[in-house]
């Protein structure tokens, strides 16, 4: 319920702006990883809708992303195959569009922007804009909408954008991520003044329900939490990345030795599908995860072996349905045998995927570790909660 302060000072009432938690819907949507024409996995997109521009708010499906920085939107003048499966923001429709030359900051009209995700790439323009969580038939600018740099492309890359139907990215990252600060969605939604907390949470369900998915701005929905959350801190935040220290990690109870001395870190990405590992350690982690199952064997299944992240104060659990493929695949031993195995969805992390220097060896918490936990991201105090998923439950319905 939205609320408002008023603060009494001297004979004048100031009113406060009303603040309410900001949620919106994701959806889910699947895309098959194939081998040798069979289905072994699926990669998967949590996307919501936001509105862009006024008097006519223009629709989106969006990926919200914490592992960049940037709001990303297919340009009209994308003529591209992949852009052409997309809605492309339509300049001449909003009113309260900007370029960037007209803002305070003297930047120049002309600026382009080239970004790198984990699986492609994007390049374009500026345009500034007002952007909303929700629709409104008000055509001017609501207060809490905020006013947001928007990186109109030019060209997107196949590989994610061909395969998900979603049409942009908001960049959920800290603000040292983004090249300008109005870059940053949260950064200026919390300007406005209308969230109840400096934080967002993201709630990821397992379940292909029409009962969906959920991220919410200014707080968190206590349905989504099975525990209270643990907190840690934010490890170098001024590099943008929402991630934390990995003090140690095991294994079915033994110790991963790459991260024995602490030098790990875990970086949470709402736009990975998989549970990335550091490369180092990619062709243990498969043997040691490696299950012998019958070749129709669901592999979620089939038990395995623990993993337990260390993050000093607490420790958080993955078990083999959490990392598991689907489907066990067929390996053929030196003596030439062939046995069908389950293995993990693993994705190799380059030890300079975060401070380029190649310093601490990297996870990425992606899908598995996000659908079995609820995060919370203060953005103020720099640090991370995690709590236990709750599962989803369908919807209250009332008689009348």
């Amino acid at each position: 319920m939205a609320w408002a302060c008023v603060f009494v000072l001297g004979a004048e009432a100031v009113a406060q702006p009303s603040r309410a938690l900001q949620t919106v819907a994701l959806s889910k949507e699947h895309v098959p990883v194939l081998r040798q024409g069979r289905t072994v996995a699926h990669k998967t997109a949590y996307f919501g809708t936001v509105f862009i521009g006024l008097p006519n708010p223009q629709p989106f499906s969006i990926l919200f992303d914490t592992g960049s920085g940037h709001v990303v939107l297919p340009s009209r003048d994308c003529s591209s195959d992949v852009c052409k499966k997309h809605r492309s923001y339509q300049r001449q429709l909003s009113a309260s569009a900007r370029d960037v030359g007209d803002a305070s900051d003297g930047s120049s009209t002309d600026e382009q922007v080239e970004l790198e995700y984990g699986t492609g790439k994007v390049s374009g323009d500026f345009i500034n804009d007002v952007m909303c969580l929700s629709n409104s038939s008000n055509k001017e600018i609501r207060e809490d909408c905020p006013r947001v740099r928007v990186v109109l492309a030019s060209s997107l890359t196949a590989d994610p954008f061909s395969y998900f139907s979603f049409d942009g990215v908001i960049g959920l990252g800290l603000e040292s991520l983004a090249k300008h600060s109005d870059s940053s969605f949260f950064g200026q939604l919390l300007g406005t003044g209308h969230l109840p907390e400096p934080c967002f949470s993201v709630f990821l369900s397992k379940s292909d329900e029409p009962w969906r998915s959920e991220i919410a701005f200014g707080g968190h929905n206590d349905q989504y939490a099975a525990s209270s959350f643990d907190w840690a801190p934010v490890e170098a935040p001024e590099q943008g990345y929402w991630q934390v220290a990995v003090r140690s990690v095991l294994i079915g109870g033994e110790s991963l030795k790459l991260c024995a001395d602490g030098g790990c870190r875990a970086v949470l990405d709402t736009g990975t599908s998989m549970l990335g590992v550091p490369g180092e350690a990619l062709s243990d982690l498969h043997r040691s995860l490696a299950r012998v199952a019958e070749p129709t064997a669901d592999c979620r299944h089939i038990p395995g072996p623990q993993i337990i992240f260390d993050l000093g104060g607490f420790k958080l659990r993955l078990d083999a349905e959490d990392y598991s493929r689907p489907a066990p695949m067929a390996v053929r031993s030196k003596s030439g045998n062939i046995s069908t195995v389950c293995r993990a969805s693993l994705l190799p992390v380059p030890s300079n995927a975060v401070d380029g220097e190649g310093g601490d060896f990297v996870f990425v918490f992606g899908e598995p570790f996000l659908q079995k936990h609820y995060t919370k991201y203060d953005w103020k105090r720099h640090r991370i909660g995690f709590a236990l998923a709750q599962p989803a439950r369908p919807p209250q319905v009332q008689l009348v």
